[in-house]
């Protein structure tokens, strides 16, 4: 009997790569970095830490310690209040609430 479901939203249930690429934009404008979604490209697919280690890297910059960087950028994502389902991927929320089972959202960022 399955007792619970645990969910690995991004890329797989939501598109969440517009939101990544708002929050790495609003971000790095911190540190006088003007990224566009085009080159938010460069850096899809990885983790905080190395996103941010990928532009101090390119573009150095001394007004902020790479650690509020990444903390900052990891408040962004983790507070995404607009999210959609990927293209031909619906919610299941209302089906495993129906029949009760506890569910966990997991995310490696």
């Amino acid at each position: 009997m399955i007792k619970a479901v645990i969910f690995d939203l991004d890329g797989l249930l939501i598109d969440s790569e517009p939101l990544w690429q708002q929050a790495e934009i609003l971000v790095f404008e911190q540190v006088n970095i003007k990224l566009t979604p085009e080159l938010c490209l460069q850096t899809k697919g990885l983790c905080i830490d190395e996103v941010v280690d990928y532009w101090y890297q390119k573009y150095p910059w001394t007004n902020l310690a790479k650690s509020e960087a990444k903390a900052i950028f990891a408040c962004f994502c983790r507070t995404k209040d607009i999210a959609w389902a990927s293209p031909g991927r619906a919610f299941p929320w209302d089906f495993i609430s129906s029949i009760s089972l506890s569910t966990i959202n997991s995310s490696t960022s």
